[in-house]
């Protein structure tokens, strides 16, 4: 008779026929025989279908226990590269385990958790929490330092995909060590609330009752079978029930108070107890954050775009290619970390901004050497939250005004830079009545336009910025310093300047510029900002009684005066 032709099981039944003692020292070995894996590796931690990888997870988890150092250490390595489907295991392990093997466990879960997506990291650190006290400090600064650390690797990833694809990428806390800053948390609870108290940036955990008396609340220990439906509530719930569940609902402040003062705050998880931390990246000398540009060189498509949503401290996405393909436009605007978007040389319409739904995040738009019409304009009113618009280096179309931004309700603030701004552009300044503010700089306008806009709208504020310097100094109310005099009395010339080389002194009175009456440095500084620095004003001046015309070139504010 042929072995081959028969399943093992006919063995096993041939041998329990004879009835032989044999049959008890042979079926250990038939079963080794067959299923090895269940004998030499089973374990109730099975994570997955492939087996062998639940086996892999099972043999490397009992390594941790191991007499060998160095068996350990490779065990442990092995398994946060395993990385999401060992958190189970892992997790249940801790609860009958050596205190090294339990010490190991926690620090493998949080290695999974910082290389891992939002889930893993989210689902990880909720278990941290439940297995490992929640309420001791120096737990809850671990998580933080975690959570800094999940971000900037995901940051660094993203913006590693990006520039593969030809994004150009600014990111001036590259290279640098991040460190943790506690933000206004919220709570978990579980087994009775507490507040969280933060002063100056510092948490202080208080009762709600009695501020001047810390207090912690008591945490209710959790038996083992309760800490396993725990372990499968985090592990099965999808990405948004795991914020949930780790993070809780966004949090809302009593009383608005002055930074010098106590915050409070109350939460509403259901998890451990404890103050969840919550966490910022800071830096020392922290600059601007991250700028990312999308031109020509961009080889991508639009699924790339995806690691924008990656990018903690996202400042500014920036448009440059000439022909923008709508998928690219459709995924940026669903991205909901972008601050501000700017669109450069590139061929862009209302058609193609009314197209999509922005995201509430967009706060800034800026707009840079396009043809401005008020059809493009229109196409701003498709952004729900603008709240400041820049235009910079533009051309503008006859006739453009500012007509469609009077119903955009989120517009506060309008920045113009390099512009030729006409007399009907600033009459619908005025029409604008949300508007709080608006910045000339380096623009053409006429000072009488400026100053019927400050009489219509004296609430609104205007600044300016001229890019040429006369290089004088004085009192800005003449007539508070000397009565029955209308012009700039001049306290100081700047060495080096226009108005030395140009015979000013000081205690002249500045009377016109270019045949304009000027009565105050208000009116003086009007008429610079319309003039380019190399340009010459004729400046007529009062010296002690006597009128004098003086020709003065005008400096630039970057050239070094001596």
């Amino acid at each position: 008779m042929k072995s081959g032709k028969y399943p093992p099981i006919f063995f096993v039944k041939m041998l329990a026929m004879t009835r032989s003692h044999t049959f008890y020292y042979l079926i250990p070995l038939l079963c080794l025989i067959i299923c090895p894996s269940t004998l030499v590796f089973g374990n109730p931690y099975t994570i997955g279908p492939d087996d062998r990888n639940s086996d892999q997870v099972s043999a490397l988890i009992l390594q941790l226990d191991s007499k060998d150092f160095q068996q350990r250490e490779q065990a442990g390595e092995e398994l946060i590269n395993i990385g999401e489907q060992a958190i189970r295991p892992l997790a249940l392990k801790s609860l009958e385990c050596s205190p090294e093997a339990c010490w190991r466990i926690r620090k493998i879960l949080e290695q999974i958790s910082t290389r891992g997506n939002e889930a893993v990291f989210y689902k990880t650190t909720g278990i941290l929490q439940l297995r490992f006290d929640s309420n001791n400090a120096e737990m809850e600064q671990r998580l933080a330092e975690l959570e800094t650390k999940w971000k900037v690797q995901r940051k660094n990833q993203a913006i590693s995909t990006l520039r593969k694809s030809g994004a150009v990428v600014n990111d001036p806390l590259e290279g640098k060590e991040a460190t943790p800053v506690p933000q206004i948390g919220r709570e978990l609870i579980l087994g009775g609330g507490r507040h969280i108290l933060i002063v100056d940036g510092k948490v202080v955990e208080q009762s709600p009752i009695n501020l001047s008396k810390p207090k912690r609340s008591s945490r209710k220990r959790l038996s083992d079978t309760e800490v396993k439906r725990e372990i499968e509530r985090i592990l099965s719930s999808d990405l948004k029930q795991a914020r949930k569940i780790v993070v809780g609902e966004q949090p809302t402040v009593a009383h608005a108070q002055p930074t010098t003062q106590p915050q409070i705050l109350a939460g509403g998880a259901f998890l451990g107890g404890g103050a969840v931390r919550g966490s910022t990246i800071n830096i020392a000398g922290r600059g601007p954050g991250v700028t990312i540009e999308i031109g020509d060189r961009w080889q991508g498509n639009a699924q790339d775009l995806g690691a924008l949503g990656e990018v903690s401290n996202l400042t500014e996405v920036k448009l440059t290619a000439k022909n923008l393909d709508d998928s690219v436009l459709e995924k940026i605007a669903s991205i909901k970390s972008i601050n501000k978007l700017v669109f450069e040389k590139c061929d862009i319409s209302a058609e193609d901004l009314k197209k999509f739904k922005w995201s509430n995040s967009i706060k800034e738009i800026e707009l840079v050497n396009l043809t401005l019409s008020n059809e493009l304009l229109a196409g701003i009113g498709s952004f729900p939250s603008v709240s400041l618009l820049t235009f910079r280096e533009c051309e503008l179309d006859q006739g453009f005004k500012l007509d469609a931004l009077k119903n955009l309700q989120p517009i506060r603030g309008l920045q113009f830079e390099g512009l030729d701004l006409s007399s009907d552009l600033f009459e619908s300044f005025g029409e604008i009545k949300q508007l709080s503010y608006i910045n000339l700089s380096y623009c053409k306008f006429r000072p009488a336009d400026y100053k019927a806009l400050e009489q219509i709208r004296p609430n609104l504020q205007i600044s300016y910025t001229a890019k040429a310097l006369l290089g004088v100094r004085g009192p800005i109310d003449m007539g508070q310093v000397r009565p029955g005099i209308n012009g700039c009395i001049v306290s100081e010339v700047i060495a080096g300047s226009g108005a030395q080389k140009g015979g000013m002194k000081v205690h002249d009175v500045i009377e016109s510029v270019n045949g304009h009456k000027v009565k105050v440095f208000e009116d003086l500084r009007l008429h610079i900002a319309q003039h380019l620095p190399g340009e010459k004003l004729d400046v007529t001046v009062n010296r002690l009684g006597k009128s004098l015309d003086l020709e003065i070139e005008l400096s630039g504010l970057d050239k070094e005066l001596r």
